[in-house]
Parts: structure tokens; sequence; C-alpha cells
């Protein structure tokens, strides 16, 4: 017992410099050095959940560490996806920069937990009608949506009506995939 709380001290203790050290290193932080911490966090088996309160930092902080997190997921999916409930219930805490977009990428990443598709699949929906949404994410989004008409055939229709919605509003880019999606569900 007493070896097993050195080692949980010891942990603890390796934690809090690691945060120290992306505190101090992630707004001057390349993608290079991100993958590299990604694989760390991953093989050091890191706390995730005590690293994300960097995501209440300033700006440069928050946002680098959010990056960070998918290249956690594009190492290691299972390291993100298990954190996955704890980024949706922070989601509307986080104001330094717009963190459902990143909660949106790491949904492509390694999807959604099951227990989430409800309350995903309302916010998915609100991202498609959104003229505020980037089109970028609403590529993701049209993605995701497909996914999920996949397993919940019911909002099939209703992600038809709003592609089509959203066909004149967007890139030329986007129009493709909705084309493609839509022949798909039709």
């Amino acid at each position: 017992m007493k070896q097993n709380l050195k080692g949980l001290h010891y942990l603890r203790f390796m934690s809090m410099v690691f945060f120290d050290e992306l505190m101090n290193n992630l707004p001057n932080s390349s993608g290079g050095q991100r993958k590299l911490w990604a694989q760390k966090i991953v093989d050091e088996k890191q706390d995730l959940e005590t690293l994300c309160d960097l995501l209440n930092e300033e700006y440069k902080i928050a946002s680098r560490f959010a990056w960070l997190l998918s290249d956690v997921g594009i190492y290691n999916n299972t390291s993100l996806f298990s954190l996955l409930p704890l980024l949706f219930e922070k989601r509307s805490s986080i104001k330094t920069f717009p963190f459902e977009e990143s909660l949106i990428k790491y949904w492509t990443i390694c999807f959604i937990p099951e227990e989430q598709e409800g309350e995903a699949l309302n916010l998915l929906f609100e991202n498609l009608n959104s003229p505020n949404t980037k089109v970028h994410i609403k590529g993701l989004v049209v993605s995701l949506l497909f996914k999920l008409s996949q397993k919940y055939p019911d909002i099939k229709a209703e992600l038809v009506i709003c592609l089509k919605e959203e066909l004149d509003k967007n890139s030329e880019a986007f129009q493709k995939k909705a084309f493609k999606i839509l022949e798909k569900l039709l």
C-alpha cells in the first residue's frame, strides 16, 4: 500500500510538471511539438482530465491544447474517446475560443459516445443550419449526420431538407459533398 501511494504521488507530481510545460510552451508550439506531446500523453498515460483545465486558459493556450487533443485522438483515438463525455459536459463553459468546433472535430476522429448521440444530433443540426458555422465545420457536420442517419433512419428526411436548404449558401466543395450524401439518402 505504501509503495502504491509513493507511485501515485510521483505520477501526480509528473503530471503537474507536464501541465506546467504545456502551459508555458503551448502558445508558441508547432504541430510537430504537439504531436510529440500527444504521444507522451498516451504513452505515459498522462491525466487528460487534469490537463483539460488548459481549455480554460487564455486563447493561445486553450486553442492549442484543443489542437493537441486532436493529435491525441489521431495517435490513439481510444484516449480521446474516453475523454469525450467530459469535454461535451464542459463545452458551454469554455469561452476563450469556439470549442464546439473542436468537439465536432473530435467526433470525426473517434465518433460520438452513444450516450451523447441525442444531444449531439441537436448540436449538429444547429451547426448545419447556422449561418455562423464555418463551411469546413459544416462539411464535418454533414459527414457525422450521415453516419448517424445510418443508425437512426428517422433523421434522414430532416437531413435531406437541411442539405437542400444549405446547398446555395455554401462553397462549391460543400455543395459537392452535400450532393454525394443526398444521392445516398434518396
